[in-house]
């Protein structure tokens, strides 16, 4: 699974945003606007809708399944895939024993409910009267505790037994349980009239260890009688044992390759998809750390102010971003000449030998300095600086080379994005090769000749 995508879709944001990276830049012409765009369309489809769209499928029965469950296991509603994703990614970091009894404790049916069925359903024991529901929770209906907190510790006991081998001594299971529940004499009391408790085709069962003279809780599987009820246990069986809600992992897993990867017709759904994947530069703007000098010194950005000939003729990219350039408050105009031109050559091999001859610091000529000295600049004002002694012979003039290739793919991307690309023969314009249905275990023709230029739509 795709981190940025299944991050992006639950919490808006990549996995790294939780350290504060945001959007740069994407490859195949995304924008940060696309890219938002995207994230949330994704992160708003509603559950409900999800279900609907997928019931005529060949496991829409199972995506229904897994939404109800997490559904009924959550405490809050959720509407949304986002919500559904949030809450699973959560509860596939807790530790198991509470995973089990989050996902466990929905599915097991309330006293009422399964008093109910259990009525219904005694054919399914060899003895009715000792195998019933629950029933300490009715015998014991007087007792000081409401059949609530009844049904609840009896909850626990069964997904820890279940979560333990289903066998654990009384005092084992007792520490255990306490961990969920704090009322130890309402623990005592469950696991003192706990035997014979059963639960779908299982009992909880007490016995004496006769060994270590132990009191020893297990779960056992409940002897089935012969007849209608016996073929009708054999019918169930034969549904395939693909139990959501076993592991949260496989849950999310076929979620994200199934509905998110999968999702039936919908063109918008697939387009935000590709637009998140075809996002992989996240940068994080540091800020910097005020300090008690900070009065006494000057942060100032860089700008080169080429000549017109040098516009014209050879500097004809766009130009670098401004440099950061932290200077004492009180320089004089030449000292910070000096710190400009060496702070210019270390930085690029094309001013290696520049020289600076005039420097404008904001709207602050050069001869407004009273005295040579810098007055009334502030934080972060932008320094415009001319000179000469540009390397423009040199190969490293530019990061991406000293080929002057342009880039005009139909996806909307106009410079290098680091993704494969492939020349037209015919208007030496670079183009994806993904945009132009070259695979990318494909190799390209020898004379490729891009769409425009075959259809006519530019002078070749």
């Amino acid at each position: 699974m795709d981190l940025r995508l299944l991050h992006g879709v639950a919490y808006g944001r990549t996995w790294f945003g939780k350290w504060g990276y945001n959007f740069s830049r994407g490859s195949f012409g995304v924008t940060r606007q696309k890219y938002e765009r995207a994230i949330q369309i994704l992160s708003s489809l509603d559950v409900s809708t999800i279900i609907h769209d997928f019931i005529n499928k060949r496991q829409g029965e199972l995506v229904k399944r897994i939404i109800n469950i997490y559904r009924d296991a959550s405490e809050t509603r959720l509407v949304t895939i986002s919500d559904l994703f949030q809450f699973m990614l959560a509860l596939n970091s807790t530790p198991p024993i509470r995973r089990k009894i989050a996902l466990t404790l929905p599915a097991i049916p309330s006293k009422s409910s399964t008093h109910t069925a259990q009525q219904q359903e005694t054919c399914l024991f060899k003895d009715p009267n000792h195998h019933s529901c629950f029933p300490f929770i009715v015998k014991f209906d007087e007792s000081r505790w409401p059949a609530r907190r009844l049904d609840d510790v009896v909850r626990v006991v069964l997904t820890t037994l279940e979560a333990n081998g289903s066998k654990m001594d009384r005092q084992t299971l007792r520490d255990a349980v306490r961990q969920h529940i704090g009322d130890t004499g309402l623990i005592d009391f469950v696991i003192k009239n706990i035997d014979k408790v059963a639960v779908e085709n299982r009992f909880i069962h007490r016995a004496v260890n006769p060994v270590t003279r132990k009191l020893v809780i297990s779960l056992q599987d409940v002897v089935v009688r012969e007849g209608k009820s016996e073929k009708k246990m054999k019918s169930c069986a034969d549904i395939p044992a693909l139990e959501p809600g076993l592991d949260v992992n496989k849950d999310l897993h076929f979620l994200y390759n199934y509905v998110l990867l999968g999702y039936p017709d919908s063109h918008s759904v697939t387009l935000a998809i590709r637009a998140i994947l075809d996002s992989k530069h996240f940068v994080k703007q540091w800020q910097f750390k005020c300090n008690n000098d900070q009065d006494s010194f000057l942060e100032l950005v860089l700008r080169l102010r080429p000549s017109y000939n040098e516009l014209v003729k050879e500097l004809t990219r766009p130009l670098p971003p401004g440099e950061l350039l932290v200077v004492p408050q009180y320089a004089s105009v030449d000292e910070l000449k000096l710190m400009v031109q060496c702070a210019l050559r270390d930085t690029y091999y094309v001013m290696d030998k520049f020289v600076v001859k005039d420097i404008q610091i904001g709207e602050i000529e050069e001869k407004e300095c009273q005295d040579g000295v810098l007055c009334g600049a502030e934080q972060g004002l932008q320094v415009w600086v001319r000179g000469c002694g540009l390397d423009l012979d040199t190969k490293l003039r530019y990061q991406g080379g000293a080929d002057d290739w342009t880039v005009d793919c139909g996806c909307g991307a106009k410079d290098d994005d680091g993704e494969r690309m492939v020349a037209c023969d015919a208007c030496h314009v670079w183009q994806h090769t993904r945009c132009n249905s070259i695979k990318d275990n494909e190799a390209a023709n020898r004379m490729f000749v891009c769409c425009r230029c075959r259809s006519g739509r530019k002078k070749c």
